[in-house]
């Protein structure tokens, strides 16, 4: 046997309403009731309150319109005396069994109280702010994201246009579901929610930057419930209450006072755009229609089935049913839900940009055996043990392989994670061509201070007292510089400011370090180096006070000039690729040579094949330095046969 159902629509309007009647109403004749519409909400329960009868030819044709055939207000009747009471009084009076009353969370908390005072009610969720807890899907948000990303699709031409910027301010209460959705469908370049408060100052350096960066308009979208700080006292301060104690966030004016303050701080051009009721008005679209039609069938059978006091949702994609209990009281924030996976995403960004950080900038710890590797007395060399003190005052160590009465001086960089001794051979070796050669340690390695590896910034203080120690002890030196990978970019770097030096071999260098950096991670990580690279440039500068754009040898090359470089590249090296060295190569307008030494790895060239290296090194150096090697290997051939 059937019952009579009321459906009442509380609230503010949105689009599905109507379509929720139809719902209701067509599947309940089907089940054998009859359907009343309470007319205005909470306010037709009320004596004096109206309640109609509706038949199939009053619910035909309703399924695209926008709005309530049944109208709708903010009647709060939990704050009335007797107000639950009189509601179920005048229901009953109608011959009314059960309600399906649809509406957001102050609509449903008089449900749950009609529910708990014995009436039958099962509710269906509505609210274009999409905030209740549960359910995924509300109806009327849908359409109300749709009309803010038209909206901000017109206003982007405008604003290209004008070059200015455009502040659009949305609904949202306590919630930012409108806001964040619509501005992402619609391109926005700022979304301020209610979730996330944000100061006037981030506003505004946000826009200085996209000026910067040459883009000459910005869309901001703020939810009308968004908090500002500055704008506290302009934004709210005379807003009206409703009768469920909620702000009229319409004469709030959010987004003119942002406005306002914007154009102020900045001088750029703003203007604001309210859509408003805009959101609320129209014809429904497709998802809402068909969600709004699956909820309302839902509650008619729920209704058929004797339930009372539970609402259909919509979860996982599914129609589920949940009690009214649990949707109630506690609002879907945009928190827990959109900020917790890119947190943990965060969380995984911030240590690989910290792994970067510690394996490009941070030393190697000392070994225990470190100390009892080889030195230049294994190779049979004359040479001193030196202590120097950098212009920061950092101490560090280096070898002079002395040749007495020769004024040709090869300085020798070594690489970023090595160590002096993996550059005994080549300096044994150029020591016996007849070279003075001087092999150093930088900051951070065994038996220097430790300090951050900077690629070059700082460790060019530690060439430059090497630079000024072979002046001071070698009469009228004639240097030239050897470096490899980092020591290559320290070399490049400490020349430019050294006009003395007359030569540099650069083995393995860099053109940059970003661009280096960047191509690593996107090579090990498979992943876009650009943000990685950019929070380790960050704990770098807070690090060493050095930024990374600091290292680009690159830029220096037009100061090395009319000086011969000679260029040399493993072609199969896979951290620092040969298109760096052609890159240098290329761009040097000096004296120049290039050697690409194929199937090599990084810094690999020496290993490749010794003897050929250093014959073209040294023969480089001597060329230049005004050193005659073959007489010298005479003269040391003699020595050894005496």
């Amino acid at each position: 046997m059937g019952v009579r159902i009321g459906i009442l629509t509380g609230g503010g309007d949105a689009p599905g309403l109507n379509a929720a009647i139809r719902a209701v109403a067509r599947r309940a004749f089907q089940l054998g009731h009859s359907v009343s519409g309470v007319q205005n909400g909470w306010a037709g329960c009320l004596d004096g309150g109206a309640i109609d009868e509706l038949g199939p030819d009053d619910v035909r044709g309703i399924l695209p319109l926008g709005g309530t055939i049944l109208g709708t207000s903010r009647t709060n009747p939990l704050k009335m005396e007797d107000g639950v009471s009189s509601v179920v009084r005048v229901l009953r009076r109608h011959g009314i069994e059960a309600l399906v009353p649809i509406g957001g969370d102050d609509t449903l908390s008089v449900a749950a109280a009609l529910h708990d005072a014995g009436f039958q009610t099962v509710g269906v969720p509505k609210t274009i702010d999409n905030d209740l807890s549960v359910t995924e899907f509300c109806i009327g948000f849908d359409t109300a994201v749709g009309v803010v990303t038209e909206a901000l699709d017109r206003l982007h031409t405008t604003a290209s246009a004008h070059h200015r910027v455009m502040v659009v301010e949305v609904m949202g209460r306590d919630t930012g579901w409108v806001a964040l959705a619509g501005g992402v469908a619609g391109g926005a370049d700022m979304i301020i929610i209610p979730e996330f408060p944000l100061t006037l100052g981030d506003v505004v350096s946000h826009l200085y930057r996209r000026r910067g960066a040459g883009k000459l308009f910005s869309i901001i979208v703020v939810a009308e419930g968004a908090h500002i700080p500055e704008l506290e006292d302009e934004a709210g301060a005379t807003a009206e209450t409703d009768a469920f104690g909620h702000v009229q966030l319409a004469k709030r004016g959010i987004g003119d006072a942002l406005a306002r303050k914007v154009e102020h701080e900045t001088g750029f051009e703003t203007r604001v755009t309210v859509l408003g009721h805009l959101q609320r008005g129209g014809s429904p679209t497709p998802t809402d229609r068909i969600w709004a039609t699956r909820l309302g069938v839902r509650a008619a059978e729920l209704i058929t089935d004797g339930k009372s006091g539970v609402i259909p949702i919509r979860r996982n994609g599914e129609v589920e049913v949940v009690a009214l209990a649990d949707v109630i009281g506690e609002t879907r924030r945009v928190m827990p839900y959109i900020v917790l996976v890119p947190a943990l995403l965060l969380v995984l960004y911030l240590a690989a940009s910290y792994y970067l950080y510690q394996r490009a900038f941070v030393p190697p710890k000392p070994r225990p055996l470190d100390d009892f590797t080889f030195t230049p007395f294994e190779f049979q060399a004359d040479f001193e043990e030196v202590e120097l003190v950098t212009a920061d005052g950092v101490n560090f160590g280096a070898w002079h392989f002395r040749q007495p009465g020769s004024p040709q001086t090869v300085i020798v960089s070594g690489g970023h994670k090595g160590q002096r001794q993996g550059s005994l051979g080549i300096s044994a070796a150029l020591w016996r061509k007849g070279f003075n050669v001087i092999l150093y340690s930088y900051r951070g390695w065994p038996g220097s201070d430790r300090k951050p590896i900077t690629f070059g910034i700082k460790e060019v203080l530690e060439l430059e007292a090497v630079i000024a120690f072979a002046r001071k002890r070698i009469p009228k030196a004639r240097i030239g510089l050897l470096g490899y990978s980092m020591g290559a970019v320290v070399t490049l770097l400490g020349a430019a400011g050294e006009p003395g030096v007359q030569a540099l071999v650069l083995d393995s260098p860099f053109s940059d370090l970003r661009t280096l950096l960047v191509e690593n991670v996107r090579r090990a990580l498979k992943l876009p180096g650009t943000p990685f690279v950019w929070l380790a440039g960050l704990m770098f500068r807070l690090r060493t006070g050095s930024r990374l754009s600091q290292c680009s040898p690159q830029a220096v090359l037009s100061s090395l000039e009319p000086r011969p470089l000679f260029f040399i590249h493993g072609g199969a090296d896979d951290l620092v690729s040969v298109n760096h060295g052609r890159r240098l190569y290329d761009a040097y307008r000096g004296p120049r040579e290039i050697w690409i030494v194929q199937g090599a790895p990084h810094t690999g060239a020496y290993e490749a094949d010794r003897p050929l290296y250093v014959e073209r090194v040294a023969g480089f150096f001597a060329r230049h330095l005004g050193l005659d090697v073959s007489s010298h290997l005479r003269l040391v051939e003699e020595e050894e046969v005496s």
